[in-house]
């Protein structure tokens, strides 16, 4: 929670990663909420703000935020398509980018926003793919890393960066199918609610 000009405004961000179909604040923030209140003299609203979510019917459905590093191109569009018939035949909405280079990657993400996933590159000339796992983590960044590599020699020490998965170049439609639907089924939890509390005549 952040304030700002405690004379006028009270402004906070709280971080809920429990939220019900109903939109209902899990009882962590909502008891936040209630000690913001007791401890401020002025009238605060609630606001709750879904994130990184699209309207399907009566429930929310994940829109995947996907970043794919390949020095090559052919490995790079070749894993594009295979993200754009895993979104068709799942009907999981994909936001997809992809980088050449590892720097503009890490440029891209330090002046923007967190992936929810990265499929990275292993062997990269100016920095590794393990380089840029590191770094994500570094920066602490929770997108979920998946390396694809032609060589397996690389696997211990993806260790470090704690990646969700590894697989072996050329990738087999149904290997990465199946690793994207845990992947999904993961993000899915991760449901990203975003408290706003505000003063009466707060921004």
């Amino acid at each position: 929670v952040t304030t700002s000009d405690l004379e006028t405004t009270l402004v906070g961000t709280i971080q809920v990663d429990n939220v019900d179909k109903e939109g209902t604040v899990a009882a962590p923030a909502k008891l936040m909420l209630d000690v913001l209140k007791e401890c401020s003299e002025m009238p605060l609203t609630l606001e709750v703000n879904e994130l990184n979510y699209i309207p399907c019917g009566r429930e929310a459905r994940l829109m995947i935020n996907i970043a794919i590093c390949d020095d090559e191109l052919l490995w790079l569009e070749s894993t594009e398509q295979l993200l754009r018939e895993y979104s068709e035949s799942t009907g999981i909405p994909m936001k997809i980018h992809t980088f050449l280079s590892a720097y503009d990657l890490i440029e891209y993400v330090d002046d923007n926003e967190d992936f929810d996933l990265y499929i990275l590159d292993v062997v990269m000339p100016e920095k590794t793919g393990i380089q840029v796992g590191t770094w994500l983590r570094e920066a602490d960044k929770r997108g979920l890393i998946i390396y694809l590599t032609t060589s397996k020699d690389f696997a211990l020490d993806a260790y470090a960066v704690q990646p969700f998965h590894y697989l072996i170049k050329p990738v087999e439609c149904e290997s990465l199918f199946a690793v994207l639907d845990k992947a999904a089924a993961i993000l899915t939890e991760r449901v990203n609610k975003a408290i706003c509390v505000k003063s009466k005549g707060g921004s």
